[in-house]
């Protein structure tokens, strides 16, 4: 079954129990403000609140990282207790991407990339080839970006990748062929039947909840919760 987090863009911590407790999720997904010294204070005096801190979103693609600003998020995952870095735009380089799988190997930091259209993770067999060769890398499935190039996330996508093995987070996000915005679950992101078949393959994956369009993440819980949790 899906755990579901959510991501709230440079939102102060109180703001992140209060959404935490009223949504009833399991996990919290931070972005990169926390890596200032004052809001890694205020993220370890919280720590026994039962907040999960799922990931770290890297704003950047991998090729704007030095090896130093790597070390510094991975060190700020492993003491604080964050599950993984999240590369949301995975660049347009495949070598970039893998330098940083490298660099961060020492660590117990979890690295996962988002696949996105233009980048190096935009077709199915590009997807299947870089998580075939980087089996410890994870995914954050995005249905979006799927449909944007025109292919159903599920039915055309998903069931047949190799690269679903390397699941680790799904996007609630609701679009509509070919891109267009929708309000949750009335659109083709499928997501029904992606967080059924990843049940299936027996992955425990994060339902990634963050606001889209005009929709903001208190408007999606309801609805979503509805839908995938059958409440």
């Amino acid at each position: 079954m899906a755990r579901f987090s959510f991501y709230s863009p440079e939102s102060h911590l109180k703001e992140l129990e209060s959404l935490s407790a009223k949504l009833r999720v399991f996990g919290v997904e931070l972005d990169e403000t926390f890596l200032e010294e004052s809001r890694q204070e205020l993220l370890r005096a919280h720590f026994e609140s039962g907040l999960q801190y799922v990931c770290l979103h890297a704003k950047n693609d991998p090729e704007q990282y030095d090896i130093q600003a790597l070390h510094k998020m991975a060190f700020f995952c492993e003491a604080n207790g964050v599950e993984a870095i999240v590369f949301n735009n995975p660049g347009d380089e495949r070598e970039k991407a893998e330098d940083v799988l490298d660099v961060l190997s020492v660590f117990r930091v979890k690295v996962v990339f988002e696949n996105k259209l233009g980048s190096f993770l935009t077709t199915s067999e590009e997807m299947n080839a870089f998580f075939r060769e980087n089996r410890h890398a994870g995914l954050c499935f995005n249905p979006a970006e799927i449909l944007k190039r025109g292919t159903h996330p599920f039915f055309m996508e998903l069931i047949s990748g190799t690269y679903r093995k390397n699941l680790f987070m799904i996007r609630v996000y609701e679009y509509r062929l070919g891109g267009e915005e929708a309000p949750p679950l009335t659109g083709d992101s499928e997501l029904l039947e992606l967080f059924s078949a990843a049940e299936g393959f027996g992955r425990d994956v994060w339902a990634s909840l963050a606001p889209y369009g005009s929709f903001s993440i208190e408007e999606l819980h309801p609805i979503i919760c509805k839908g995938l949790l059958r409440v």
